[in-house]
C-alpha cells in the first residue's frame, strides 16, 4: 500500500508521522477513531529547546502544505470521517505553528513569511474544510510579516 500509493516519510524535522500516518489511514478502507487516550507522548526538557521555535513552526507549516495538497489529490476518496480526521490534524499544526511562533527571532519569522507565502495557493483549498484560520493570509509579503511579528510581540506581553 505505501509504494502502491507513493506513501513515505516527508522532508519535516519535528511530527513527520502527522503527514505519513494520514496518509495511511485515507488509503485504509476504513479506521475509526478511538476518543480514549491510548498513547502518551513524554517530552524530555533537554531535547525541547531544539524542537520548539522556529524549527517547530517551520514543520507544523510543511504539515498543513503536505495534508493541503494529499486532500486536492485525494478528495474524490474523502469520506466525511477521513476529512473530520484531516482537519483535526490541521488545526493541531496551526495552533502549534502560532504557540512556537512566539519564540521565533524577526529572522526566523522572516522565514516562515516566505514559506507561507510560497504555500499560499495550496493552503487556501483548505477553505472547503471550514478553515477559515487562514484567512491573515491574505495579507501583502510585508504586511505578513508585521502580522506575525506583531501577533508575536502580543503573545509575549500576555505571557509576562
Amino acid at each position: 500500500m505505501l509504494t502502491k500509493n507513493n506513501i513515505f516519510f516527508r522532508n519535516i524535522h519535528t511530527a513527520e508521522d502527522w503527514v505519513f500516518v494520514s496518509e495511511i489511514l485515507c488509503h485504509s478502507k476504513s479506521f475509526n477513531i478511538i476518543k480514549l487516550p491510548v498513547y502518551s507522548h513524554r517530552i524530555h526538557i533537554e531535547s525541547l529547546g531544539r524542537k520548539m521555535g522556529y524549527i517547530r513552526a517551520d514543520s507544523n507549516i510543511r504539515i498543513i502544505w503536505e495534508i493541503a495538497k494529499f486532500i486536492n489529490k485525494n478528495k474524490s476518496a474523502l469520506n466525511k470521517k477521513k476529512t473530520e480526521f484531516l482537519s483535526r490534524i490541521i488545526h493541531l499544526a496551526y495552533n502549534d505553528l502560532f504557540f512556537n511562533l512566539v519564540l521565533c527571532n524577526k529572522n526566523e519569522i522572516k522565514k516562515i513569511t516566505y514559506l507561507l507565502l510560497r504555500s499560499k495557493k495550496t493552503l487556501f483549498t483548505l477553505k472547503k474544510l471550514e478553515f477559515d484560520n487562514l484567512n491573515f493570509l491574505h495579507k501583502k509579503k510585508i504586511n505578513l510579516k508585521k502580522y506575525l511579528i506583531k501577533y508575536k510581540m502580543k503573545k509575549k506581553l500576555s505571557i509576562n
